[in-house]
């Protein structure tokens, strides 16, 4: 014998259930119990690395924490970057890890539980690039004052930990003797953290020493100038 019986109110928490057939000889036994649990609770998530207003030098950062055991767990850039999901193992521990962008990024991770609770919690980190690097390159860098010359401008920019500095701002400056600096206008490193001008065609020099930088700035991290000679002869 089949039967239901329909919106059973539950209380929050663990809620058993029996049933007995009553029928015309009497009421038969018990049978065997069922439990339903009532979960309407956010899970809650702790944060344990990185810490608050973390600040590293690293594209991703791992972000570790513990929230509800098998708790489906996203983090999540504000900045756009990307986000990670993974499951709470049976302790409720977590790591997920996510890319960050140069500045500040505001991480937000989301844990859902079994029941479908969803729970919340956010933290600060601010991506550093350290100490900067550039290397600048010129060609050619020796050209006689008697003919017109261009001159090709390549920087090369990296963050401390030696990967490449891209969408830096770029400022080339060529200083030539018998003539005025030569500036570039402000250009943008590529995805490989280089630059590159060509000037216009440099004439009525006077030979001489002259020298080429290259100022290439980050608004979170300041700037770095790289510099090469350059000599005119007669």
């Amino acid at each position: 014998v089949r039967f239901g019986v329909d919106n059973v109110k539950l209380n929050a928490g663990t809620n058993t259930f029996t049933g007995t057939i009553v029928g015309p000889h009497g009421e038969g036994g018990e049978a065997k119990p069922v439990t339903y649990t009532l979960d309407t609770t956010p899970p809650k998530i702790t944060i344990t690395s990185p810490s608050q207003n973390a600040q590293v030098q690293t594209a991703t950062v791992d972000v570790k924490g513990k929230t509800e055991a098998q708790a489906s767990v996203s983090v999540r850039s504000s900045r756009g970057t990307g986000s990670s999901t993974v499951i709470a193992d049976d302790s409720g521990a977590f790591k997920a890890t996510v890319p960050l962008v140069t500045g500040d990024n505001t991480l937000t991770v989301t844990a859902t539980d079994r029941a479908g609770n969803v729970g919340t919690a956010t933290i600060a980190v601010r991506r550093s690039l350290g100490k900067l690097a550039a290397v600048l390159t010129v060609s050619p860098n020796r050209f006689s004052s008697k003919t017109p010359k261009v001159i090709v401008l390549t920087v090369r920019a990296t963050a401390s930990d030696g990967s490449p500095l891209s969408h830096a701002s770029v400022v080339f400056t060529v200083n030539i003797p018998g003539l005025g600096p030569i500036q570039s206008p402000e250009l943008t490193t590529n995805s490989s953290g280089q630059a590159s001008w060509t000037t216009p065609a440099i004439q009525n020099a006077t030979a001489g020493s002259g020298f080429a930088t290259a100022v290439v700035s980050v608004p979170s991290d300041g700037n770095v100038t790289a510099s090469a000679a350059i000599t005119i002869t007669k």
